[in-house]
């Protein structure tokens, strides 16, 4: 199986966050100590950049027998041998992770939110985009378009942060999505992308739909956007941040240099500008 753990690093906000110089061991230190006795850690893939991991795992035998004898089912309880389909081991191993960690407050190294895990479901696409960041809103489109509706995915995606909201995008083609923590965002879409869930338009003839998720660039849509559309006040504010700017930075040298050429004639070294720079004794 594969679970997505989130919160093991800082996210990465912008281009030199140096937090993760002294985070980069995280994954190593902190999951196995997570994972319950006599789960083996296949391989781990960690996300620096979005402040989390992905965790391949496998559960032996002897584990799955445990879980089996924990269940409350009693009729599967007295059974050694569950026949596939019967009893999703894989789930219950996820769903006792998770719960693990939501009754426990766990924190990494430099980072403010308790460590979460969820099950990968769909297919993650694993970029190295130097230019993308992570961010609270993502864009969620649905295939076919019009198969799922915002009652669908609202307890989808519920599980994995507080929603601010759900709307649908202009095309049509799916729903643009707002959390409260850029965490919750990262994990929607590391274990949601490109995964396949039951249609509610059955009665058009589709029975699964599929999900891409990706983030959108709030912040830079943001500003272009607040730029844009109060150019009455943004544009006189550059105007006047740009001249601002330039004072403070080309006055002092304004200052040395006709000090200098001052200086210079008088055959004297150049003085300071600033108050109290000296004063000649008599």
């Amino acid at each position: 199986g594969v679970l997505w753990f989130a919160n093991i690093y800082p996210t990465k906000m912008f281009q030199f966050d140096m937090r993760g110089v002294f985070t980069h061991h995280n994954h190593e230190t902190l999951i196995p100590k997570l994972l319950p006795k006599g789960v083996e850690i296949s391989k781990m893939v960690p996300r620096e950049r979005e402040g989390g991991a992905f965790v391949y795992f496998r559960a032996p035998p002897s584990f799955v027998l445990q879980v089996l004898l924990s269940c409350k089912d009693a009729k599967v309880r007295e059974r050694r041998f569950v026949p596939k389909g019967d009893l999703d081991i894989l789930s219950k191993v996820s769903d006792g992770i998770c719960q693990y960690l939501k009754t426990h407050d766990v924190r990494a190294f430099l980072v403010p939110l308790p460590v979460r895990a969820y099950r990968v479901k769909g297919d993650p696409y694993l970029e190295e985009l130097q230019s993308r960041f992570p961010t609270s809103r993502m864009k969620l489109r649905v295939e076919p378009p019009g198969a799922l509706s915002e009652e669908d995915l609202y307890p989808m995606l519920r599980k994995y942060g507080v929603l601010l909201d759900i709307v649908k995008l202009d095309d049509g083609k799916g729903f643009a999505v707002s959390y409260q923590y850029t965490a919750a965002a990262v994990a929607a879409r590391n274990c949601l992308h490109r995964a396949t869930v039951p249609s509610s338009a059955a009665d058009q003839g589709e029975t699964e739909a599929r999900l891409k998720i990706e983030f959108e660039p709030f912040m830079r849509k943001w500003i272009a956007d607040a730029i844009t559309s109060n150019a009455r006040y943004s544009v006189p504010l550059i105007v006047f941040v740009m001249l601002g700017t330039t004072y403070l930075v080309c006055d002092p040298l304004r200052v040395f240099s006709s000090q200098f050429r001052i200086a210079q004639g008088l055959g004297e070294e150049p003085r300071s500008s600033a108050p109290g720079g000296g004063g000649g004794g008599g």
